[in-house]
């Protein structure tokens, strides 16, 4: 992405958007959540993993991980900052992690580049997302 490309969001905005990623991941809809992303977006999902490129990555991880991998989904977030054409963001999620059919609790950070959206698209897409996991699962 470059720098012309990036959007300045206003706090309204990046809340919007993560309310919209809330929607998607407490119902698991990987279109929702798919549409949120640029074509090319890069979702980095922790800092030690091979970070995911583009829609169909990242339709593949929220089919695998979220939609079959999680029910009874619980999300809670607080805006941290906004600046320029980033957000940062807190969030504290729980679900029933299938594969061990138990209880995962997450503590994490987002940080969210934001750039225009397209004709047909949200009005604004994210280019780069990046978290910091917390987990505790049993």
């Amino acid at each position: 992405m470059s720098e012309s490309m990036a959007a300045d969001v206003s706090v309204e905005q990046a809340r919007d958007w993560i309310e919209a990623y809330k929607r998607a991941w407490i119902t698991r809809d990987v279109e929702i959540a798919v549409s949120l992303f640029t074509d090319d977006a890069t979702y980095r999902e922790g800092r030690f993993v091979p970070a995911m490129v583009g829609s169909e990555a990242i339709r593949n991880y929220w089919q695998s991980r979220v939609f079959e991998g999680q029910r009874d989904v619980s999300f809670k977030y607080k805006l941290w900052a906004v600046s320029g054409a980033q957000c940062f963001a807190d969030y504290q999620a729980n679900f029933t992690w299938l594969p061990i059919n138990g209880i995962m609790e997450l503590d994490g950070v987002l940080r969210i580049t934001f750039v225009p959206g397209g004709p047909g698209r949200r009005s604004l897409l994210c280019s780069l997302l990046e978290e910091w996991i917390d987990l505790r699962d049993g």
